[in-house]
């Protein structure tokens, strides 16, 4: 979820500082992650009537942004950036969310109310904490935040690895 509120806060003060696009094309990029998270939603659910592996597919679906907020960060090709916007959203935002929290609670079974609570309270933490983390990174101009949205991604992916692993052991 910080992620997710961390890009959509940022992209077009970074499309218009960092790239220097136009407000129009700053917009758009805004609304490709939008059309990607809703496209990811269906891709996934497609994805996941086949593919019974929901711990790989995790870390994978984890790995998807990092590789494209490198793109982002490191290609001066608007159509590359746009196409990495598009990944970004169907990876990021595409339900990743709940596939987490279906993993979390076969962790936890006996605890479902709990880890639910739990998962929740943590994105609610992040909502209200990631507007002032942003806030001070970009003190130091758009570029650190964004790197720092990358930083959160490596970490993310980190504990998601984790989780994956930690799920497996379960059965």
């Amino acid at each position: 979820m910080a992620m997710m509120i961390w890009f959509t806060q940022w992209i077009t003060i970074f499309a218009k500082q960092f790239l220097r696009l136009t407000e129009e094309m700053s917009h758009m990029l805004l609304s490709l992650y939008s059309l990607g998270s809703i496209m990811g939603v269906v891709v996934l659910y497609c994805v996941l009537q086949r593919y019974k592996h929901i711990h790989s597919l995790l870390v994978l679906i984890n790995m998807i942004p990092i590789g494209a907020l490198a793109v982002i960060l490191c290609s001066e090709n608007i159509l590359v950036i746009a196409i990495a916007c598009l990944l970004f959203g169907g990876s990021a935002a595409s339900g990743v969310m709940q596939l987490g929290l279906v993993i979390f609670m076969k962790i936890y079974p006996k605890h479902r109310s709990l880890v639910t609570s739990a998962f929740y309270f943590f994105g609610s933490i992040a909502s209200f904490t990631i507007p002032i983390i942003t806030g001070i990174l970009f003190e130091n101009g758009i570029l650190s935040v964004f790197i720092g949205l990358l930083l959160l991604g490596v970490i993310g992916l980190c504990l998601v690895s984790v989780l994956a692993m930690k799920s497996k052991e379960m059965g």
